[in-house]
């Protein structure tokens, strides 16, 4: 099955580890740009300079940063949110207390750090902008063309067991997954940069061998693969897709 080559990649894993998208309120937003600690915090890749850790650990403490967002309220309160998973939080003038164990930090320029000795974790406090670009609803169809299927597809959604996991959060790891329709019915799978050739008609996808039916609606392709369902947007025109990391394996 078509679904078997998109299990292969590790797509279905890294769509069902927990990730969420964040929630951002106007308030919140707006508190970024306010003088003081209140506010949202991304990690602060900066500091892996300070690191004595390993180049593999650094990318992977990169890849989860960020996934990972540090919220501060003015009342004490907070959350720290890793992969989708929500942990509340409180802090004082000296602590920040998690799961009942506090740490020192400090605050200074907008990079809030936590933690003393090896283990210290720094986050820079995110702009109004910042997290407005940062939202992860849900992708919605382009400007279409009514009269071609051919185009740029996105990711959309992945339902699986009945959970719907929005895909756009892997965009704040530079993940991408997509489709490219030509007009001569060509076209191309796309999985965090590495590329498929594929074929299509009206009902079916075929890649390596393998075929996918799958529904067509106003700008929106949905395929069923191995009790998964997959969701793709109209994003535009076949040229205008990202040109994969490496080269299409026929």
């Amino acid at each position: 099955m078509f679904g078997k080559k998109i299990l292969a990649i590790g797509l279905i894993g890294m769509l069902t580890l927990g990730m969420g998208a964040l929630s951002v309120s106007a308030d919140e937003a707006a508190a970024a740009e306010e003088d003081g600690i209140v506010g949202v915090y991304k990690m602060d890749e900066s500091y892996f300079d300070k690191t004595e850790a390993s180049e593999e650990e650094i990318e992977m403490m990169k890849s989860v940063g960020g996934m990972m967002r540090l919220v501060i309220n003015e009342d004490g309160t907070g959350s720290m949110e890793i992969l989708g998973e929500k942990t509340e939080l409180e802090w004082n003038e000296k602590e920040i207390i998690v799961d009942g164990e506090g740490a020192p930090y400090t605050f200074e320029d907008g990079v809030l750090t936590m933690g003393e000795g090896e283990n210290v974790m720094a986050f820079k406090k995110m702009t109004a902008e910042e997290l407005e670009n940062d939202a992860t609803g849900p992708l919605t169809p382009g400007d279409y063309d009514p009269d071609t299927r051919a185009g740029y597809y996105k990711l959309a959604t992945l339902e699986q067991d009945g959970e719907v996991t929005d895909a756009s959060v892997l965009a704040m790891v530079g993940m991408e997954v997509y489709l490219v329709l030509n007009e001569d019915n060509t076209g191309m799978l796309s999985l965090f940069g590495v590329p498929m050739e594929l074929t299509w008609d009206d009902d079916v996808m075929t890649m390596d061998g393998e075929d996918a039916e799958y529904i067509y609606d106003a700008g929106t392709i949905t395929m069923e693969s191995e009790g998964s369902v997959l969701s793709f947007v109209y994003a535009g025109t076949p040229d205008e897709a990202p040109e994969p990391e490496e080269e299409a394996a026929e």
